[in-house]
């Protein structure tokens, strides 16, 4: 980022039409904080993503929790 944090995103898709970007959790954690950090984090991928592809690129954020067997879309 224009901090000169590195981010590792999981799994990035190109289907040519859109980008998925998704991200494996091994389960929520404890409480509504520790989701709401992982949306935040997610959101954040897809402005990074954003700036490098181009804001015209579609974007899909998805957030995978193994333990509960879920699929959040952002």
């Amino acid at each position: 980022d224009t901090r000169g944090r590195i981010f590792r995103i999981d799994r990035m898709v190109d289907t040519g039409g859109t980008i998925y970007i998704i991200d494996y959790k091994k389960n929520m954690g404890a409480g509504d904080a520790a989701t709401e950090e992982h949306l935040n984090q997610m959101r954040y991928y897809g402005e990074l993503v954003s700036r490098i592809y181009g804001a015209s690129r579609k974007i899909a954020l998805r957030l995978v929790y193994i333990d509960e067997k879920q699929i959040l879309k952002v």
